[in-house]
């Protein structure tokens, strides 16, 4: 999340405004606070493990700090799941962000792999970056046709598992 906030494909709510040395910007509070959280309880994982590798024949003496641990990681966990869930229903993605990476990411020419060939696909990629453009999308209409490129990179034909026929 704080990846695509960075990236501006998303916007993360403004939960705590303001920043100590940079005026303006607002940090990703709620994204740190989980990150923290599930750190502790990674950390708690570890008291878990040695606390029952620690027992001594069928006695555990123990248990003490193994029951506490489990039932605090539990609560973190379930007050950061609802913190999160809020949080989370907030978030407003950039569509037109989104769009512009797809249409300038190389990594589409490779949907038109089956249908054109690895050689053509190749020689189209080499072509769009020598012309200086920035809009594969558009470099790819140009080239093969918008039919073909708009069904190729139709979200339901990018998002489907295995080959696609065009036809």
């Amino acid at each position: 999340m704080r990846m695509l906030n960075l990236l501006k494909e998303i916007e993360l709510p403004k939960v705590q405004v303001g920043s100590s040395i940079m005026p303006g910007k607002v940090n990703p509070v709620i994204p740190e606070a989980t990150i923290q959280a599930a750190l502790k309880v990674m950390a708690n994982d570890f008291l878990i493990t040695e606390c029952t590798s620690r027992s001594t024949f069928q006695i555990n003496e123990f248990i003490p700090l193994l029951a506490f641990s489990i039932l605090e990681s539990m609560e973190i966990l379930i007050k950061t799941n609802e913190m999160l869930e809020k949080y989370v229903r907030e978030i407003k993605p950039n569509p037109e962000k989104c769009r512009e990476y797809l249409d300038r990411n190389p990594i589409m020419i490779t949907a038109f792999v089956p249908h054109i060939g690895y050689e053509k696909a190749s020689i189209l990629l080499k072509e769009f970056f020598a012309s200086g453009k920035d809009n594969l999308r558009e470099f790819l209409k140009e080239k093969l046709g918008k039919e073909m490129v708009e069904k190729l990179l139709s979200p339901h034909n990018l998002m489907s598992l295995g080959y696609r026929d065009y036809a």
